[in-house]
């Protein structure tokens, strides 16, 4: 079973209504297309059924238009009746007043669907037609008086919003129905009023209960348009027929009711027609009177032209506005009179003569005569042979060599918007425009040649081009722009924002220079060279200093200078020997976080845990060396000459020193060392002992 669906109005699926009892989906070809369902109450279903949202069903789309919801049984029960989308085109909204258009069907339908819902499909119908409703009518009304004109039928597709004027909207299966006798749901009517008319209404439900439904099968597989053979035993009739009408139970898929004929133009809809489009007898619709005496008249509102077209003459004619006419064109074809007055204007003139007096002819084949020729307007020719051209006593000039000669020389064309002057005799200038607003300029001259476009939003591009450079710039509305300049020995480029942030790279044969600065007064620039790369970072401080860090390299030297230089990670260095400079290892100014070194020479500097050890036959230290922790443990080495030494252990070869403190319990001993021999004193100078080296004696 085939069960609608309702969506909401952003199209979403908001539920499958199988809780229906009953429905019933009617169309008429070139009328009405409805759908009518009956259901009780169910949750998350019925409660969806409101104006707002719509019913899918059949392929096709229906907007709900009236709702009923009544008790049967102690629960609501609704009965709700649907249009197809076709109806949203007859609303007040869409009205037109006295509609006529000019064209190919496609082109009218295609001009009535604009700025809806709906899109135009197939149309068998190419010819133009001239198709006008002398009526005020909605979008609905119109399409249908132009598929009856046509004599089109109807079709939607694209779930109904996509319409078609088909020859029909049917098919032809080659289905044979035969009725043997009268049978009960079957009801015939002949009309021999104009062209003969027979139709036949099928009450399926009540056939299905006959003894001769098994003749009438064939019937349900017919649709809307379809055309079937007819043959009717009864009253000896074999017809075509097609399907006028027909009536559906979506949910069962099945035919419950079906009117046919064998011609869709019905007394009634012609009348309709007839009403709809027709130029009543002296009624003046946009200007148009038939009358007896005139035949058809078209006659402005402020009477200033009017025309007039009977089967003897045709006449076009201007006016004052009183009402008195003169002839501007006159055909009288009893006669053979053509006249026109004014100004005649023809792509071709193809055939006979023309003579005007003696003096100008032109024959058949289009060779011209005349005595003297005088044009104020264009001269076009594929080829002037001969002679020569001369146009104001020597302002303009062409011999019979094809040599042109001019004081000054303008060329307009209106038509695609340039204009070309070069009434400078130093200066040539081109401008193109469209009406958007948008245009481009060329101008030369001996020395430069100038180019620019632009358009309507602001935006600019212009070359620039002489002996010596091309300079070429783009801007756009906002302010962003760049520039590339180029000479014989150097190309610079430029690209900056409207936020003042630039950049540029300037090149020669010898160095390249590229710069980056921001409206901060933030800049980097890196200049390079054969023999040097120089870098430099640079900012403008609150107080308006210049702040700079500087990196300058050649093949011998980096030169680095900063206030700060960061090195992460390990760090080694070599050839040191001959440097003044000091080494500062730590993070801070506390001298127990650095160690400085203000002179020295070494091959190997270690420090190993809480030791630190010296490979060298010297190393001289002038100054203190202090340590917190760093020398707790000792000092080893061949030789240590110092002034002040303090640790807890000393294991040498040699000592030679001012003093030598002990920082263990004994600060209040002092130490004199010799040669070969240390002597201890108490701070105040009492000689308390010694150690001699040589003989290895200790004394006290």
């Amino acid at each position: 079973m085939a069960y609608p669906k309702i969506f909401d109005s952003n199209n979403i699926e908001l539920a499958t209504l199988n809780n229906i009892t009953s429905n019933s989906l009617k169309r008429r070809v070139n009328s009405f297309y409805e759908f009518n369902f009956q259901c009780y109450e169910e949750e998350f279903k019925s409660e969806y059924i409101q104006f707002t949202n719509y019913i899918q069903t059949d392929d096709e789309t229906f907007d709900i238009a009236y709702i009923d919801v009544s008790n049967v049984n102690n629960s609501p029960y609704y009965d709700v009746k649907c249009e197809h989308v076709f109806y949203r085109l007859h609303d007040d909204a869409t009205k037109k007043n006295n509609y006529a258009l000019s064209g190919t069907p496609t082109e009218i339908l295609t001009d009535l669907l604009s700025g809806t819902d709906f899109t135009v499909g197939t149309v068998d119908f190419t010819s133009n037609i001239v198709y006008a409703v002398n009526r005020e009518a909605t979008v609905m009304n119109i399409v249908i008086s132009l598929a009856n004109t046509l004599g089109a039928e109807i079709g939607f597709s694209n779930n109904g919003f996509t319409i078609d004027l088909l020859n029909t909207i049917g098919q032809d299966n080659g289905v044979e129905v035969r009725i043997k006798k009268n049978i009960k749901g079957i009801s015939k009517s002949v009309d021999k009023r104009g062209v003969d008319k027979t139709s036949y209404k099928i009450d399926l439900v009540d056939v299905h209960n006959s003894e001769e439904y098994k003749d009438l099968t064939m019937i349900e597989t017919l649709d809307i348009g379809d055309t079937f053979q007819l043959i009717d035993e009864t009253l000896g009739i074999n017809i075509s027929q097609s399907v006028l009408e027909i009536e559906k139970d979506v949910i069962k898929e099945s035919i419950t009711n079906i009117t046919t004929s064998n011609n869709f133009d019905l007394l009634d809809d012609k009348l309709s027609y007839i009403e709809e489009t027709a130029v009543k007898k002296d009624e003046i619709i946009y200007g148009i009177k038939i009358n007896e005496d005139v035949g058809l008249e078209i006659e402005r509102d402020d009477k200033l032209a009017r025309t007039k077209l009977n089967a003897d003459e045709f006449r076009m004619q201007t006016g004052d506005g009183s009402g008195s006419y003169t002839d501007a064109l006159y055909f009288d074809p009893i006669n053979g009179k053509y006249i026109f007055v004014g100004e005649i204007n023809a792509s071709d003139f193809v055939g006979g003569t023309i003579e005007i007096g003696n003096n100008f002819e032109v024959d058949s084949n289009g060779n011209m005569t005349a005595t003297n020729g005088k044009f104020s307007g264009d001269i076009s020719a594929s080829a002037i042979t001969g002679g020569t051209i001369d146009i104001g006593s020597g302002t303009f000039m062409v011999d019979s060599q094809g040599n042109a000669t001019a004081s000054s020389l303008t060329i307009l064309d209106t038509t695609v918007g340039t204009d070309l002057d070069i009434s400078d005799n130093n200066v040539i200038t081109s401008i193109a425009s469209d009406i958007s607003g948008n245009v481009s300029l060329i101008q030369q001259n001996s020395t430069e040649i100038g180019i620019v476009v632009g358009d309507v939003s602001g935006n600019t591009a212009s070359i620039v081009v002489n002996s010596d450079a091309i300079t070429s710039i783009v801007s756009d509305v906002s302010g962003n722009a760049s520039s590339i300049t180029q000479n014989a020995s150097a190309i610079t480029s430029i690209v900056s924002d409207v936020s003042g942030n630039a950049s540029s790279i300037t090149q020669n044969a010898s160095a390249i220079t590229s710069i980056v600065s921001d409206v901060s007064g933030n800049a980097s620039s890196i200049t390079q060279n054969a023999d040097n790369i120089n870098l430099r970072v640079e900012k403008t401080d609150y107080d308006g200093n210049t702040i700079a860090s500087l990196i300058n390299q050649t093949a011998t030297t980096i030169d680095i200078s900063a206030n700060k230089i960061n090195l992460n990670g390990v760090v080694t260095m070599s050839g040191l020997a001959n440097m003044n400079n000091d080494i500062y290892l730590g993070t801070g100014v506390d001298t127990f976080n650095q160690i400085v070194f203000n002179s020295f020479s070494s091959n190997k500097i270690r420090v190993v845990g809480a030791e630190m050890e010296f490979y060298s036959d010297l190393f001289q230290f002038f100054g203190n060396i202090v340590s917190s922790g760093l020398l707790t443990g000792a000092i080893r080495c061949d030789d240590i000459g110092c002034g002040d030494i303090g640790c807890d252990d000393i294991d040498c070869d040699d000592i030679s020193c001012d003093g030598l403190t002990r920082n263990n319990n004994l600060t209040t001993y002092g130490v004199k060392t010799a040669t070969d021999t240390i002597d201890f004193y108490t701070s105040a100078g009492t000689h308390i002992g010694g150690i001699n080296f040589a003989s290895g004696a200790i004394w006290n």
